[in-house]
């Protein structure tokens, strides 16, 4: 008997692989799909923890600046190696708080200056500033920067002569500078009185607005890189209240960079 094929037969295999390779995608979709969903998920709740946890350091920030008896100790606190402020929380979280001053960067928002020259001069010195620094510029505040605390990059974006910033970061290395010896002092290092006049008035040896970098961290969290969370927050000290102006996350980077410069600086 010879056998003779069915055409039908072959139709209905090609059929059943069809089937299975649409259900295979549609499978595949699927699970990619919960996938992502159960990524996103998991990121919003991240962010959720990480968005009470940073509002929660503010208000511990706010909350300790408002002691009278601490605010007189800021100066004394900035640059410390030690942290100033240490607190654990109810969930067991535990909070170091590290004091530096301020008031050493560019003002960026010049809104409320009135002088047209000091605003122009401002906006030439942010143009000077290294794209890569913004921890050097800052939104709030007088536009006054403290000696001290200035950065070098600070320093030679707001100076019009060379010779005028290579004076003034020397002379932050003199402890015996002061608001009533400065301009001497400057001269004695060659540079005119007129030179210098032009920034006088953006130099300030009272401090008002204080850098708060902060440590936050679970004693009891599994995952090592998980542990340390780094913050920064910046408020003014002046009146009943303190007001705090900003508060973000920083990398290990930046807050080691912040670090670095507060210890250097501290007089």
């Amino acid at each position: 008997m010879r056998f003779v094929p069915n055409p039908k037969r072959g139709f209905t295999m090609l059929l059943v692989i069809g089937v299975m390779a649409i259900a295979t995608t549609v499978i595949a979709f699927n699970v990619k799909r919960l996938n992502f969903r159960a990524g996103a998920v998991a990121r919003q709740i991240e962010q959720y923890h990480l968005h009470h946890e940073i509002q929660g350091v503010r208000d511990i920030v706010m909350l300790w600046l408002s002691n009278p008896a601490v605010r007189t100790d800021l100066t004394d606190f900035a640059g410390s190696d030690e942290p100033a402020h240490m607190v654990t929380m109810a969930d067991g979280l535990s909070v170091r708080v590290f004091v530096r001053d301020g008031q050493g960067t560019l003002l960026a928002n010049l809104a409320n200056t009135a002088d047209i020259a000091q605003q122009e001069q401002m906006i030439e010195a942010l143009g000077r500033m290294p794209p890569d620094r913004p921890e050097l510029v800052r939104r709030s505040g007088p536009m006054e920067m403290s000696f001290y605390a200035m950065h070098p990059l600070v320093i030679r974006a707001v100076s019009s002569d060379p010779a005028l910033a290579d004076a003034l970061i020397s002379l932050q290395g003199d402890p015996d500078v002061t608001r009533a010896n400065l301009s001497t002092k400057v001269l004695d290092t060659g540079v005119p009185m007129a030179t210098f006049q032009q920034i006088r008035p953006l130099i300030t040896f009272t401090p008002e607005v204080w850098a708060l970098d902060v440590v936050a961290f679970d004693p009891d969290s599994p995952e090592a890189e998980d542990q340390y969370r780094l913050y920064t927050v910046l408020a003014q000290v002046k009146g009943p209240l303190p007001v705090i102006y900003e508060w973000r996350p920083v990398s290990l980077e930046e807050f080691q960079r912040l670090r670095q410069h507060a210890t250097g600086s501290a007089r």
